[in-house]
């Protein structure tokens, strides 16, 4: 009973397949914002502005630093929650940055949705601009953890700490 109450209010959002409105942009509240690990001070900085979650901070040699903004999502047991992570990628840098998005604490690709080693790029000098898309079916009905989690390792033995930036904009979400 109560998934089909929540299969009517998707439909009733007028878009052709089942639809929840966006995620809110992040800012606090209501996103919280973690980071662990040792940066490099001066290299930049984690920021919630304007709705997007910037990471630019490097991490220190021998270190990985993780900056992770989450929030609270209600779902309902069945329901196939569909993620769309846009971004923007610095990627010319010597250590890649890696972004996940996690609910409940797991990624939902079982790794990284985003890898810098592996973008070239394709807007201006330096940038890669594009999305990723991740599902979770919800195995019971009250609320979970969804979290995007960027994550920069800077090898022990390397002289070059500058590492790649990650601009995340607002998650668009969408349920059937």
């Amino acid at each position: 009973m109560e998934r089909a109450g929540h299969r009517r209010r998707c439909r009733r959002a007028g878009h052709g397949r089942l639809a929840l409105r966006p995620l809110a942009g992040f800012a606090t509240p209501p996103w919280t914002l973690t980071t662990s690990g040792t940066s490099v001070a001066g290299t930049g900085a984690v920021t919630l502005s304007g709705g997007t979650f910037e990471q630019t901070l490097d991490a220190a040699r021998g270190s990985t630093f993780v900056a992770t903004v989450s929030t609270s999502l209600a779902v309902v047991a069945g329901v196939v929650y569909t993620f769309v992570l846009s971004f923007r990628a610095y990627v010319t840098n010597t250590q890649p940055m890696r972004t996940f998005l996690d609910v409940q604490g797991s990624p939902l690709t079982g790794a990284a949705l985003v890898d810098t080693s592996s973008l070239a790029v394709n807007s201006g000098g330096s940038y890669h601009v594009s999305s990723r898309t991740a599902s979770y079916v919800a195995t019971s009905t009250g609320t979970v953890t969804v979290a995007v989690r960027t994550s920069i390792s800077t090898p022990g033995n390397t002289s070059a700490t500058s590492g790649d930036d990650m601009l995340v904009y607002p998650l668009v979400l969408s349920c059937a």
